[in-house]
């Protein structure tokens, strides 16, 4: 639709523009002075005219395609995200498993309390545990992460929202389905 009417605006300038020369050919025929709607002017007056006209041709044009277009809806990003991990199938996968990796090596402890998840880790992962929150919030925008480091563990608190709690059993299930047996799970 824009390509419309910026080849429509284009050719009403050409229109504009060729019929100003019979104006200007009009006036270098009687030496620089022509009559235009009943005022005789020159050079400069028929130029100027001629910009004008132009220039309201095309604010015309522009007005009213843009009272033709329809409004597009302005898109609503204040909205919760939705309840979805964005990662394909492979990549959940290789996710799945790094996740098991970190877990074997260095998961103290897990404990579940309705729609909170916290993890226990040993502080020499700590690099590997902030990489994780920022792979998950990446993909998994709606649950929240809270990382807290002390000098015997870290501690890394997931929370879904209340509109994930039908989900939150298989959400929480990545983080902990391949936890060894001797990692003592708080929810028992």
């Amino acid at each position: 639709m824009n390509r419309v009417i910026g080849i429509t605006g284009f050719a009403a300038l050409a229109c504009i523009a060729c019929c100003s020369v019979p104006i200007l050919a009009a006036l270098g025929a009687t030496g620089g002075a022509a009559i235009l709607g009943g005022v005789t002017v020159g050079w400069w007056g028929a130029g100027v005219a001629t910009l004008l006209a132009a220039g309201g041709a095309a604010l015309v044009l522009r007005y009213r395609s843009r009272a033709r277009l329809p409004a597009e809806p302005a898109a609503d990003i204040s909205g919760p995200p939705p309840i979805a991990c964005t990662l394909t199938g492979g990549d959940f996968n290789e996710r799945i498993a790094w996740i098991a990796d970190l877990n074997r090596t260095a998961l103290r402890s897990h404990r579940r309390r309705d729609l909170e998840l916290t993890l226990s880790y040993d502080p020499a992962v700590i690099g590997q545990l902030r990489e994780l929150v920022a792979k998950e919030q990446a993909c998994c925008a709606f649950l929240a992460f809270d990382l807290v480091e002390r000098p015997d563990a870290i501690e890394l608190t997931i929370t879904a929202p209340e509109e994930a709690r039908a989900a939150a059993e298989t959400v929480f299930e990545q983080f902990t389905a391949s936890v060894p047996a001797k990692v003592g799970c708080g929810c028992c």
